[in-house]
């Protein structure tokens, strides 16, 4: 559960959620009615990770797997978001039978 640029881990959310829930709700509703979306929110912070057992890691950009944190608070409305179009998805049924994923 790494943490983004804002320092704060999903852990905090998780733990949390019920004395957080209202005031987020607030926020995240002012945020899809006003339709701005924070600067903030916007930033992420990239790490480069080593794969596992390459034997020249000079040679293959392969050898590299880049890891995204954004920043946590956005990956409350991102996830409900998500849900919702999933949802919408399947219950008008918009996607082809032969279509797989996850």
């Amino acid at each position: 559960q790494a943490a983004g640029n804002d320092g704060l881990s999903n852990l905090l959310f998780i733990h949390c959620c019920e004395c957080l829930v209202h005031k987020l709700t607030k926020i995240f509703r002012a945020t899809f009615k006003l339709k701005h979306y924070p600067n903030e929110w916007q930033e992420s912070l990239t790490i480069i990770l080593c794969k596992d057992v390459k034997p020249d890691y000079s040679k293959s950009k392969a050898a590299y797997w880049p890891i995204t944190l954004p920043v946590a608070i956005t990956k409350i409305p991102s996830s409900a978001m998500a849900e919702l179009l999933l949802y919408m998805v399947e219950k008008r049924a918009l996607l082809p039978p032969n279509s797989f994923g996850g």
